[in-house]
């Protein structure tokens, strides 16, 4: 059985291109345009990622890391941005999110990340909680 992802973007043909890079390794791509439709697709099917991109048409991937607090703590999510600077990055990591995916995608990358996170079992309070400690 093929694992299976969400990506939330308002580009389907993002999303495509996503799904034919992680073919080849065995993940299933499904797409949700925006939040709203993310919650619908979760509230009737599990996923074992979420890649959201960072700005989406009802909100941004803080909104969907929130969300995914509240739905699905154990399912890792992934921040994509054009833009993924260091100071991005280490936001994102320590808000709760698995990882950053820069735009545009390089396969390797994408495939490497998405696999990671689909084999890490631990929990977004748990990567949120080891990633954010004190300086010694």
């Amino acid at each position: 059985m093929k694992e299976k992802i969400l990506f939330i973007t308002a580009d389907a043909g993002e999303a495509g291109v996503v799904r034919q890079m992680l073919q080849t390794v065995a993940v299933n791509v499904e797409h949700a345009h925006d939040l709203d439709e993310a919650d619908r697709r979760i509230a009737e099917e599990s996923y074992g990622a979420v890649v959201t991109e960072a700005v989406i048409p009802d909100g941004c991937w803080r909104d969907v890391l929130r969300w995914m607090h509240r739905k699905r703590p154990d399912t890792p999510l992934i921040v994509t941005n054009a833009v993924a600077d260091a100071e991005f990055w280490l936001d994102a990591l320590e808000q709760g999110a698995y990882d950053v995916l820069v735009q545009p995608f390089a396969p390797s990358e994408v495939q490497r990340i998405v696999l990671n996170a689909l084999s890490d079992p631990v929990s977004m309070p748990q990567r949120t909680s080891a990633r954010i400690q004190p300086a010694s």
